[in-house]
């Protein structure tokens, strides 16, 4: 499956990471966290995938589909980057390419907190608290363009966030 969230501190994907228990999961990052060799190891060994910033790479697509058709789980951010002040953006049409294309179930989630215990710039966490709210799977039409089913995950990250 796919998870889809929104994106507010580097925690994230280690937070939603630890909550899936039975199986490693994997999830895109930007290219330059793995420009030298310890954080190459480290993001590696997350199950991360590298990806081209503010281009369309087409490689880590096809990986993450690849992978989804494995029976693995994907967690994504669809914003394509952290927005720190917890606001929620569009999303990027990437998650409804690889939701369209892999026909596995997609469910929202929407993380609250991370930012306070990792602010930007952070090398050390703060004590604050985090919550996680998991939504139902989403309902999508797979013939919708991509930025059309792009918009409607984002819509039900954007649901979850009306819970606070």
């Amino acid at each position: 499956f796919i998870l889809a969230s929104n994106h507010i501190s580097n925690l994230d994907p280690i937070i939603l990471g630890v909550m899936i228990r039975k199986r490693r999961p994997s999830f895109i990052a930007k290219d330059s966290l793995f420009s030298n060799f310890f954080t190459n190891w480290y993001m590696h060994s997350l199950g991360a995938l590298p990806a081209k910033r503010n281009q369309r790479d087409i490689g880590v697509l096809r990986e993450a589909l690849k992978r989804l058709n494995k029976g693995e789980i994907l967690i994504l951010f669809p914003e394509g980057t952290r927005y720190t002040k917890g606001e929620i953006h569009d999303a990027q049409s990437g998650v409804g390419f690889l939701a369209a294309k892999s026909e596995v179930p997609v469910f929202p989630a929407f993380i609250e907190g991370s930012h306070k215990v990792l602010p930007k710039g952070a090398l050390l966490p703060k004590r604050s608290h985090i919550s996680v709210y998991l939504g139902k799977q989403i309902p999508i039409e797979r013939s919708m363009p991509y930025q059309d089913i792009a918009n409607c995950i984002m819509e039900s990250v954007r649901h979850l966030s009306c819970r606070n």
